[in-house]
């Protein structure tokens, strides 16, 4: 072929590709929006934007995820608008619409700024996501760590004037009573009773998912 036809062919080609990816983004837009929701972000948008840009190895568009944490708030580019907590959960919405093919996800701060109802919303959704993937969560959320399948204590220790951090996997007992430290700062009898339903919960709500 001459390098017209060549060019024309490419040209073509991107259009297609251009094509898809508006779509896609059409649908991912629509798609993250209930998980947004479900994760205490109410109003919230994320929106991802196909624009043109100098020819690639992945074609002729750059891709653009913008974000406004509100209803009525302009949108900006995700990293500048979102805190911490915010892009976790929306990389938490985004894991569950489109999967994933890694075999391991860490999300931290996914809890921040949440609490009661909306931070149980956050354990299911990531009960969800391990079902098909490892999904190791550092939280201080008794609501989020009472949905996990394992629960690992991170703590330190001081020894000859040195620490160190000691990690320890806890038992089903050990794990009741580190939930009712995190729901109430100690493990009395009310707290550990309180820690007890909410496994109860969170377990019942798995089996139902699963």
């Amino acid at each position: 072929r001459s390098l017209e036809a060549l060019e024309t062919h490419m040209t073509d080609l991107a259009a297609t590709l251009h094509a898809s990816r508006v779509r896609a983004a059409e649908q991912l837009r629509e798609q993250v929006a209930p998980f947004l929701e479900r994760l205490a972000m109410q109003g919230a948008t994320l929106d991802p934007v196909v624009e043109s840009a100098p020819w690639g190895p992945y074609g002729a568009n750059r891709i653009r995820l913008d974000f406004a944490a509100n209803a009525g708030e302009p949108v900006a580019a995700l990293a500048q608008a979102a805190s911490g907590g915010e892009l976790s959960r929306v990389m938490l919405a985004v894991w569950l619409v489109t999967g994933s093919d890694r075999t391991t996800l860490v999300f931290d701060e996914v809890d921040a700024g949440v609490g009661g109802r909306a931070a149980s919303a956050v354990g299911e959704l990531l009960a969800e996501l391990a079902h098909h993937h490892q999904v190791l969560v550092v939280t201080h959320l008794a609501q989020v760590a009472a949905h996990a399948d394992h629960h690992v204590h991170v703590g330190k220790r001081t020894e000859e004037d040195r620490t160190a951090s000691v990690v320890s996997v806890l038992g089903e007992e050990a794990r009741v009573r580190e939930l009712a430290r995190m729901l109430a700062g100690h493990d009395d009898a009310p707290a550990v009773d309180a820690a007890r339903d909410l496994v109860a919960r969170a377990s019942a709500r798995k089996r139902v998912g699963a």
